[in-house]
């Protein structure tokens, strides 16, 4: 979904990026509901792994990654705020870049295992696969504006 930029900035001034849209209000009166997620800035990985989508596997220690980490910690204190969960969704991704998915995945592990296997930096940013469900639940029990 793409989103008006001003429409865009007052959600995340509000922390209202992720909301309950309604496409087909005019077809079938507002009954469709998809929940959506504005990412606080494009979902292309670049800003935070900018090596990373070359479809073969360029991380293969701890210590290329112990570089990364003040991108990954900046993008992660730049989204907070924009949203009301503490949960913050990182897609890892873009159009049409991946042919070999297998290398890329094991590039983004090798952050995961990182991050997730040191105490200090395991308070600040936790990687966890996920799915939409996973998510939403524990992030939303009360429901999200519409």
């Amino acid at each position: 979904m793409r989103i008006d930029q001003k429409d865009k900035d007052v959600r995340k001034s509000t922390q209202n990026l992720e909301f309950i849209w309604k496409p087909f209000y005019y077809v079938d009166g507002g009954n469709a509901e998809i929940f959506t997620h504005v990412m606080a800035h494009h979902y292309n990985p670049d800003q935070i792994f900018p090596t990373f989508i070359t479809d073969q596997i360029v991380v293969t220690s701890f210590d290329q990654v112990e570089q990364m980490v003040p991108a990954i910690l900046d993008w992660a204190k730049k989204s907070d705020g924009h949203y009301k969960s503490k949960n913050i969704l990182m897609l890892y991704g873009d159009d049409f870049r991946y042919k070999v998915p297998y290398d890329n995945y094991l590039n983004i592990e090798w952050v995961m295992n990182y991050f997730n296997a040191r105490p200090e930096l395991n308070k600040k940013v936790k990687f966890i696969y996920s799915t939409p469900k996973k998510y939403y639940l524990p992030n939303f029990p009360w429901g999200i504006s519409k």
